[in-house]
């Protein structure tokens, strides 16, 4: 006959009590299908702006993929972000072409890059915060990345995590990264001094309202992957 551990008659004991005296719900009046936060009068798109904003997070509105791309180009110009980034995404690599600004996709160059791009899984009004897919960005990248670049439409604005996770469990997740921004990480030292602390110095959201597919023309401006 087989030696009973402690551990496993620890664990007998407890199947035990947990059958023969179930636990009541103290709270049976509780409506656990209400939202938890209040929802305000504002549009969900108003009201994600303005979370996001509060957040430290720039949010650049654009009406289509084609003023997105000008904006792009021309904020990529003047920050001089061609040759620092990092993209994982066919479709995100796409607009860096268009925009001009050349990029990595090796994986080895993720150490190396300061500024990553990534799209968007879902934008929660209520808080502010984008869900997205951590791998495509890299994560050695956003652990430390001087700026994210993300890109969202319209139509992926929800009121809230469970809105999206919701939706999530319809469609297969790409990987096991899924990752939240909810604003700038900050820390306080000893000294009650606060300073930039884990994750992205800077965050910016091209949002665009019309997200047709971008097809490359022969007039997209000069740029590309890195060879």
């Amino acid at each position: 006959m087989e030696e009973v551990t402690s551990k496993e008659k620890i664990l007998k004991d407890i199947r035990e009590a947990l059958t023969s005296h179930p636990i009541e719900n103290p709270y049976p009046t509780i409506d656990l299908d209400e939202p938890v936060a209040t929802v305000g009068n504002d549009y969900p798109d108003a009201l994600f702006a303005e979370n996001f904003v509060r957040r430290g997070g720039k949010l650049i509105y654009c009406e289509n993929v084609e003023t997105a791309v000008q904006s792009l180009h021309l904020l990529g110009m003047q920050e001089d972000w061609s040759g620092q980034i990092f993209c994982g995404e066919d479709a995100v690599a796409q607009l860096l072409d268009a925009a001009g600004l050349a990029y990595s996709r090796r994986p080895s160059d993720v150490a190396v890059k300061r500024i990553g791009c990534c799209s968007c899984l879902s934008l929660f009004a209520q808080t502010g915060s984008v869900l997205f897919d951590a791998a495509t960005v890299g994560r050695r990248l956003y652990a430390g990345a001087d700026l994210i670049i993300f890109f969202a439409t319209m139509d992926q604005i929800v009121l809230d995590e469970r809105e999206a996770f919701r939706e999530m469990k319809e469609v297969p997740l790409r990987s096991s990264s899924t990752t939240v921004w909810t604003g700038l990480s900050k820390l306080t030292d000893i000294d009650g001094e606060s300073r930039p602390g884990f994750g992205p110095g800077r965050v910016i959201l091209f949002l665009i309202d019309r997200a047709e597919v971008y097809v490359r023309t022969e007039g997209a401006m000069e740029g590309g992957a890195e060879a």
